[in-house]
């Protein structure tokens, strides 16, 4: 299955078995330079594929790290 390269204008975010959205493509930029998602974080555009927060270049290039919480 192949990434997204352009975004959408709304995604929906699963953490776990958790699902919420859809929100702005802009919301999630945001989200994501302010750390408030994870790397392990998927992203949807139609809520059916998903992929990995990292894997999705539209939502930004450089990798995100999950926090260390140790």
């Amino acid at each position: 299955m192949n990434r997204p390269v352009a975004g959408p204008a709304a995604w929906y975010i699963r953490r776990g078995s958790q699902v919420s959205g859809p929100f702005p493509h802009g919301l999630l930029v945001r989200y994501r330079e302010l750390g408030r998602l994870k790397a392990s974080d998927e992203v949807s555009a139609d809520g059916v594929n998903w992929f990995r927060l990292d894997e999705v270049p539209a939502l930004g290039v450089a990798p995100i790290e999950d926090a260390d919480t140790s």
